[in-house]
């Protein structure tokens, strides 16, 4: 048997050592390749971890739904007045009237208060009407609710009232007493005294002598005894209301309130009568 040439050997040695080399260098990139991938697939799972850490540490905002806002939408609308009604610089009785609408004038509503019970006509003047005078075809809660003013009051301004003084009664003057001072007076005496009495009261009990349709009542008494001839005293009442006069009868006793108008001293009043006290009604009452 012929042996192999060493050329042989040595190319055959040759190639087994590059195969060799070649297989190693396989296994490692094999081994390269599969701790790239450990470490790749290690660095996934921290970073997830790490990003789970995180987003639960991270506190997630709560979302607040806020309520839509019910604010009425402000109206301008028309409305009439139903009086003559006044407009105030403000909403209430404490604020001055600024003017006066009239009857079925017409106007506009800008707003309201609370409770509705005045209403903005003039957003930029401020005046306002009370809802009691007004006509207007849709609810007042249709509008909004208008700022108010506080009003400004003026200092209150105290009057001092001074009374008056009480009347004081005039004493009354007695028709007796009268006819007496007549009977006691000297003629010239007793004119100056019947001038005195001008003016003055009568307020005595009185019997009705006569009754007349012009409201003219005579009296008597004991002034007046009854004297077929001339007699020198008598009283006569004018101004007796016509309903008063139908009511009165000769012999009657009743109250009676007058002023003394004059004694004369002819016989207009009285026939047969040298004086005549003229009276002037003021009150007639029955017992």
């Amino acid at each position: 048997m012929k042996k192999p040439s060493k050329s042989l050997v040595f190319v055959v040695i040759i190639g087994l050592m590059i195969c060799c080399l070649v297989a190693l260098l396989q296994i490692g990139d094999d081994d390269e390749k599969s701790d790239s991938e450990k470490l790749a697939s290690i660095s996934e799972e921290q970073a997830t971890e790490k990003l789970t850490d995180q987003f639960a540490e991270r506190q997630i905002p709560t979302i607040t739904k806020t309520a839509l806002s019910t604010k009425t939408p402000t109206l301008e609308y028309k409305a009439i007045s139903k009086v003559n009604s006044n407009v105030r610089s403000g909403p209430g009785l404490d604020f001055t009237i600024k003017k006066v609408l009239k009857v079925g004038e017409e106007f506009k509503i800008y707003g309201r208060t609370e409770d509705s019970s005045w209403l903005l006509i003039d957003p930029l003047e401020q005046l306002w009407i009370n809802n009691s005078v007004i006509t207007v075809d849709i609810s007042l809660e249709s509008f909004s609710i208008a700022p108010t003013i506080t009003p400004t009051l003026s200092p209150t301004v105290t009057n001092t009232i001074t009374p008056k003084p009480t009347a004081t009664l005039v004493p009354a003057v007695s028709i007796l007493e009268i006819y007496n001072n007549l009977k006691q007076m000297t003629e010239l005496q007793f004119k100056e005294y019947k001038n005195t009495l001008v003016g003055k009261p009568v307020r005595e009990k009185v019997k009705i002598s006569n009754v007349q349709d012009d409201g003219k009542v005579t009296l008597s008494g004991k002034w007046s005894p009854f004297i077929i001839n001339i007699a020198d005293f008598g009283v006569v009442v004018l101004g007796v209301p016509h309903d008063i006069a139908i009511q009165l009868n000769g012999g009657d006793e009743v109250y009676l309130e007058a002023t003394i108008d004059r004694i004369v001293g002819d016989h207009n009043y009285f026939i047969n009568r040298e004086n005549v006290l003229v009276l002037k009604y003021k009150l007639i009452e029955f017992p």
